[in-house]
């Protein structure tokens, strides 16, 4: 018996290793998509700067 309560505590212990990997997964994402976001948002606002120069020049 005491094989078999072994054998759950290992696949407990690899359960608990791959919910840490996907925790760590999520939050590398999280912080890559708050990235790209940042730099499409720094992108549109410097596409948008030479109209408004333009518009104020005029």
């Amino acid at each position: 018996m005491a094989g078999l309560q072994e054998a759950f505590d290992i696949s407990s212990a690899l359960s608990a290793d791959s919910t840490e990997m996907w925790l760590k997964l999520g939050a590398v994402t999280h912080i890559l998509v708050g990235v790209f976001v940042a730099l499409a948002a720094i992108i549109r606002t410097l596409s948008l700067v030479p109209h408004r120069l333009g518009a104020q020049i005029e």
